[in-house]
This record gives structure tokens, sequence and C-alpha cells, in this order.
């Protein structure tokens, strides 16, 4: 009986453990801030082709190709492209390296994960118990180099931007989830924004206004 007891009391543990931690996720807030969007459009467009790849790290341990593409490659396409068709500054947006267009965009993004892995393997140990205690953090740092180039190869301007989103996860802030954004969504929103900042730095810079004339 004390044996049944015992089991019931574990299960009990590992159920709130479950149903109390929570987690919460930050931006640092250190990116340009975003003056205004859409950008203030000429009166022609010109079309954009946008070439995006990108690299990805767990800690120090580079992420293999084929996973970057399948975990992340089609985040960091969709925001890219939802940025540059809302930003009002192109007549039309395409993805691929061989589509002809008035301006190539080689987009490359570095994403950066690190973690604790002392105490995820507690975590993991412990079967989430010491969530309850100790607080559990990530931080992915995203960066965005952008280079633009016209038809003739000839060099626009380029940008390079980054942003950190950390997340926590602890007893505690479970209280703080109904006002914060999920890890997932503060992520969409700062590779959006990441691409904003490239288009209105590019934009303050140089006229593509220019480039459609041609």
């Amino acid at each position: 009986m004390k044996g049944v007891a015992l089991n019931r009391y574990v299960i009990i543990l590992i159920l709130l453990a479950t149903m109390l931690s929570g987690c919460a996720s930050f931006r640092d807030d250190n990116r340009k801030t975003i003056t205004s969007w859409p950008l203030q459009h000429p009166d022609s467009k010109p079309s954009i082709n946008l070439n995006v790849t990108g690299k990805a790290w767990i800690n120090e341990k580079e992420v293999p190709a084929d996973k970057v593409e399948s975990d992340y490659g089609g985040q960091w396409r969709a925001q890219t492209s939802k940025a540059f068709e809302e930003s009002g500054l192109f007549s039309a947006v395409r993805l691929g390296g061989t589509n002809l267009a008035e301006i190539q965009a080689n987009i490359q993004f570095e994403q950066r994960h690190r973690f604790s892995e002392t105490l995820s393997f507690l975590l993991g140990f412990t079967f989430g118990l010491s969530s309850l205690v100790i607080p559990q953090k990530a931080s992915t740092t995203y960066m965005i180099m952008a280079s633009f180039k016209d038809k003739d190869g000839h060099l626009i301007g380029s940008s390079n931007q980054s942003e950190t989103v950390s997340t926590w996860m602890q007893l505690f802030l479970l209280f703080a989830m109904p006002f914060r954004d999920g890890p997932e969504t503060t992520a969409t929103a700062a590779l959006y924004d990441l691409n904003r900042i490239v288009l209105q730095d590019i934009h303050d810079k140089h006229s593509f206004s220019s480039i459609a004339s041609k």
C-alpha cells in the first residue's frame, strides 16, 4: 500500500509540474526603431527577387543544412516575403534565385540558439519537477545580412541587423503567460521586424525608384 501511495504522489507532482510551470519570451528591444510602416513608396516601383538562405547553430554545434531547411527555412522565407510585400516599395516580390527582376536581394540568416545543457538534463531527469524551483533559460539570436543589386549586378546597398529573444520557463512565470506572447509568436515577430528594419535602412539611404526607371 505504501508503494502505491508513493507512486500516486510522484504522479501528482509530475502533473503539477506540467500544469504549473510556465514560459514567457522577451525581446531585447535593441533593434532600430521602425518609424513608419508601410514605407513611403515612390511612383515607380521596381520588381524584386528574393534569394533567402541561412545557417543555424544550437549552442556551438552547427545544424545540418537539411535540418536548417526543414526547421527554419520556411519561416525565414515567409516573414521575408511578407515584409517585402507589405513595404509598398515593389511592384512584384518573387522568391527564387532564377527569377528575373529589376533588383536581386540576397537575404542571409544566422540563427543561434543557446541553452544550458546541464539544466536541460536536470529537467528531463526530474520529469520536469526542477522547473518548479530552477528557472530554465534559452535564448535565440537572429541575424539578417541583406544585400541588394541591380539587374547588372551592381551593388545598391546592404544592411545587417540582429535581435535576441530570451525564453524563461519556471513555476511563477505561469502568471506572466496571459500577458506575454509565446516563443513561436515572439520569434515570428522578431523575424518580420528585422526584415522591416532592413528595408527601412536601405530605403533611407537609397532610392529604389531610380532602378525602376532604367
